[in-house]
């Protein structure tokens, strides 16, 4: 009867420190995951502010390049690549524009508007 008393004390203290011990290891684990789940929202929260950021800046960016687009068709630059003359309408510009010889300055002053 003793054996029995002393391998049944010797189990509970076995099974006591076990259960102590997945005490430990959930209390460690659930800390730890509070931890990292509180970093993951923080940068969560930095992202959010660099996306707005980043969203402004463009927002920004368009806003100057509009700008800049009717500045430039205001004043008479083109704001986009002329497209290709087909290669007869060359030809005859080029007819009729010989002897009409226009130097840089006539060209500069009916640009300068």
């Amino acid at each position: 009867k003793k054996l029995g008393a002393d391998a049944h004390a010797a189990a509970q203290e076995l099974l006591d420190k076990a259960e102590s011990r997945s005490k430990a290891l959930v209390k460690d684990a659930e800390k730890k995951a509070a931890a990292l789940l509180k970093d993951a929202e923080k940068r969560l929260e930095q992202i959010r502010v660099e996306r707005e950021s980043v969203a402004g800046y463009i927002a920004n960016l368009r806003g100057v390049l509009d700008s800049a687009d009717r500045v430039a068709s205001d004043h008479g630059f083109p704001t986009m690549a002329p497209e290709p003359a087909e290669p007869a309408e060359a030809s005859e510009e080029a007819e009729a524009s010989d002897g009409d010889e226009v130097d840089e300055q006539t060209l500069e002053r009916e640009h300068a508007g």
